[in-house]
């Protein structure tokens, strides 16, 4: 499905005809409505006339090709092909994040394992499970203050965090980037910016 146009797919096109001597003519003549291939008449080979293709759209993943062979006399021939479209691992999407959260006081307490916000949004074309990574954080030294679940996307505040929450104190937000990762092979990943204020 990641073929570029002009790339070359599926074997030759094998044609011969009992007359040694005649030229042969060969023309793609039906299932190509949308225009994804073309033909090389000298090579006999199909190749791509545009990108596009996708596996996970039912209407972009296999195509009905019909080809007919003419000889120097007119006569012809038709023969069906199916090409089918293969998967390749595409990589996920992750959207930047950003959530409010009142600091640490004897009125506002938080716990450790408080959710801050809601869960990060993330996709994959291909519906692979996805793995969340938290990468690093601003300032350095508030490392411990916050909890990536690898599996859901959800935030959460460790009890460093949960005690030490001053947005007087050592910053007035806190910044992190982080990873998501698909199940595909290769593995394929995606990051963004998570802001708490």
């Amino acid at each position: 499905e990641d073929l570029l146009a002009g790339a070359p797919f599926g074997a030759l096109i094998d044609v011969s005809d009992q007359d040694s001597n005649d030229t042969m003519t060969l023309a793609l003549v039906d299932g190509n409505s949308a225009g994804f291939f073309a033909l090389n008449a000298s090579s006999r080979q199909l190749e791509m006339a545009k990108s596009g293709l996708d596996f996970e759209s039912p209407a972009l993943a296999q195509f009905p090709l019909s080809v007919r062979a003419t000889d120097a006399m007119g006569q012809s021939s038709i023969c069906k092909l199916l090409a089918v479209v293969q998967d390749v691992n595409e990589p996920p999407f992750l959207w930047n994040f950003s959530a409010s959260i009142t600091e640490t006081t004897a009125f506002t307490p938080h716990v450790a394992g408080e959710s801050v916000g809601d869960a990060l949004v993330a996709s994959d074309p291909d519906g692979d499970t996805l793995t969340y990574q938290l990468i690093d954080h601003e300032p350095a030294n508030t490392t411990s203050y916050f909890e990536l679940d690898s599996a859901t996307g959800q935030l959460r505040l460790t009890a460093a965090g949960a005690a030490g929450l001053d947005f007087e104190g050592l910053s007035q937000s806190y910044r992190m980037h982080v990873r998501v990762l698909d199940a595909g092979s290769p593995q394929l990943s995606a990051s963004a910016e998570v802001v708490v204020s």
